[in-house]
């Protein structure tokens, strides 16, 4: 039951973005996904159509063992997408030491019942990211094309030590200006080299793209509320890499 998390401890990278539409490419290749919310904002949660205020048991129950995943996870509008909610009790789990193989453990007792799980992580040092971590097979560290990406993506390893950790597979760059003819800029490929060199992993280039604002109004992944558009074909493109670096058992 290969496990994916998206991290960064900075906000509005577009990690959750990219969560949701990786998993809907999987979806849509025929795999069965679980989404986990581990992020306070449950912006993972709202942006599959769920209202984080009705959530009744959510990922802060599971964590604190008040309830085991299968007892909070919900259905989506995406056939075969299911959620592992955030509500409004996942922002009181920090007063709470988490020992890091927390939610790796939760997991455990679901295995079997999901082709592939992704987790959406926090944007801060906390216990809440560390389980997503711990509990992934591999991470993908989301930055966008501001001028401090690269110094991030060095703050964040260190932190990590992702430099000894196989569990670090590659770096999404999201929110990336494209020329007339659909190529990235030369900045946009300027930093994808400083990355590449800093990180010595793969990084790859999702553009910006009016589509995805619509798509988490509507509660979809832009496989399904937009397969055509250039942000979705990044999508599969990364999608095609998480298939041969973090494999199903059927691949």
């Amino acid at each position: 039951m290969p496990t994916i998390a998206f991290a960064h401890l900075k906000g509005g990278t577009g990690k959750t973005t990219s969560c949701i539409n990786i998993a809907g490419c999987l979806v849509a290749k025929g795999f069965k996904v679980l989404a986990v919310d581990l992020d306070p904002q449950s912006s993972l949660t709202s942006g599959l159509g769920v209202d984080p205020a009705t959530v009744q048991f959510g990922m802060g129950d599971v964590l604190l063992k008040k309830k085991e995943m299968r007892e909070i996870v919900l259905e989506t509008l995406t056939p075969h997408l299911h959620l592992a909610p955030a509500g409004l009790e996942l922002g009181e789990i920090r007063a709470f030491p988490l020992l890091p193989s927390t939610l790796r453990s939760a997991l455990l007792m679901i295995k079997g019942e999901y082709d592939y799980i992704v987790i959406d992580t926090p944007p801060a040092d906390t216990g809440l990211i560390k389980n997503g971590i711990t509990a992934a097979d591999g991470v993908y560290l989301v930055l966008d094309t501001g001028i401090f990406a690269v110094e991030a993506l060095m703050n964040v390893k260190r932190l990590f030590s992702l430099e000894q950790n196989t569990q670090f597979k590659g770096v999404i760059l999201t929110k990336c200006e494209l020329t007339l003819f659909g190529t990235p800029t030369h900045y946009v490929k300027d930093l994808q080299e400083a990355i590449e060199h800093g990180s010595n992993k793969p990084v790859f280039y999702v553009p910006f793209s009016k589509e995805i604002l619509a798509s988490q109004l509507q509660g979809l992944p832009l496989s399904t509320s937009a397969p055509s558009s250039k942000a979705a074909h990044a999508y599969e493109i990364i999608t095609e890499q998480i298939l041969q670096e973090v494999p199903h058992a059927s691949s």
